[in-house]
């Protein structure tokens, strides 16, 4: 079976596994949509570290390679995609609907002299494989930064391909 129609099995199950629960999907911070769907595919804007407590403010801020250090800005990177999957949730009411993550995209507040871009997103990558087993392997683009919206080490994107809500329609009139 290929990795794009491969049985996800339950990602709810799947979080609990690693000893995690999907927060609230966390508001947007300005002028858009933290999610857009269009027909078959989800696209999330980029989130950031959301604290997953439900205060509303951010686990981490600070620049990677001064104020945060790599195993912190993975951790933040980690708490990225559960927001990510919060959202989704939202947006699909169900994240079995999920058949496969096509594309991340992450940008990392850090130093000039940081370059462990891709080690940071990896924390995220990570997360969405072990949810999704191998329908959560994609393409990716990590990028390092000057700075990034309310100075948090990370925000990440994604887009995914989705299975189409049938509405309880049985196909009978």
């Amino acid at each position: 079976m290929s990795a794009d129609r491969e049985d996800i099995g339950d990602p709810y199950r799947r979080l609990s596994e690693r000893g995690l629960q999907l927060p609230a999907a966390p508001s947007a911070r300005g002028l858009y949509q933290p999610a857009v769907l269009d027909a078959d595919r989800l696209v999330l804007g980029a989130h950031g570290p959301v604290a997953l407590d439900g205060s509303g403010g951010f686990s981490h801020t600070g620049r990677v390679g001064w104020e945060i250090d790599l195993e912190t800005a993975v951790e933040a990177a980690r708490i990225v995609a559960v927001n990510m999957l919060a959202t989704a949730h939202s947006a699909l009411g169900d994240l079995r609907r999920v058949e496969r993550v096509l594309e991340v995209t992450g940008y990392v507040n850090a130093t000039r002299e940081f370059m462990d871009h891709a080690v940071v997103v990896d924390g995220a990558s990570r997360l969405l494989v072990d949810v999704f087993g191998r329908a959560g392997e994609h393409a990716r683009t990590a990028v390092g930064v000057a700075s990034l919206p309310f100075a948090v080490p990370v925000v990440i994107s994604m887009t995914a391909r989705v299975r189409l809500a049938t509405f309880g329609l049985t196909g009978t009139s």
